[in-house]
This record gives C-alpha cells, structure tokens and sequence, in this order.
C-alpha cells in the first residue's frame, strides 16, 4: 500500500469517527456513506496485500 492511499484510509478513518461523534450515530446516511468508502480502500489495500503475498510465495516455490 503507498503512502498516498495510507494518508487517504487515514484520513477517511479520522472523518468517519469525527461524523459518527458529531451525529450521535452510525446509522446517518453520512456516516455510512464514509463507512462504505472506507471498506473500499481496506478491501483494495487487503487484495494488494494477498497479491503481494502470493508473489513472494510463488517466487519462493520457483527457488
């Protein structure tokens, strides 16, 4: 994952718990909108994280 989309997943985290105090709920459509984006990017950076791992372990097996 770069640095670019640690600073974005960060920054969605920091607005999601911001919008959640300030609205006294998680089930406000702007809450849950964040939410949504916020699994986006952890499920992107997940399959990134297998890929990569995948790769060392092919390459492990090719040695």
């Amino acid at each position: 994952m770069d640095e670019k989309s640690v600073k974005q997943l960060e920054g969605l985290r920091r607005q999601l718990v911001h919008e959640a105090n300030r609205r006294q709920t998680l089930l406000h459509h702007e809450v849950l909108n964040i939410s949504q984006r916020l699994d986006q990017l952890i499920y992107k950076a997940q399959v990134e994280m297998s890929m990569k791992a995948d790769n060392r372990l092919g390459a492990l097996k090719s040695s």
